[in-house]
């Protein structure tokens, strides 16, 4: 079982760098703070056939609420943080 409650909010927000390796911990969400829309790819945290997501257009200030694994390199957006 986690140490934090799965059901409440992120309690910690860490500065993403992208890579196409398995973070040592999945994000609860994401935030894009970068000036201008771009797209963020991910493997989801429950998928492991290494399956790429590709969020489109995700506009600048967006906060996805989506469980990953990792944010790839193909992504283009910048500025993003990741809560845990």
């Amino acid at each position: 079982m986690s140490q934090y409650n799965d059901t409440i909010s992120a309690v910690k927000a860490v500065a993403v760098t992208t890579a196409d390796t398995d973070l040592a911990t999945s994000y609860r969400a994401l935030y894009h703070g970068g000036a201008s829309a771009a797209d963020i790819v991910v493997y989801m945290a429950g998928d492991k056939t290494d399956t790429a997501i590709t969020f489109k257009n995700v506009p600048s200030g967006a906060l996805l609420p989506i469980q990953v694994r990792q944010v790839r390199t193909a992504t283009t957006a910048t500025d993003i943080v990741g809560l845990i």
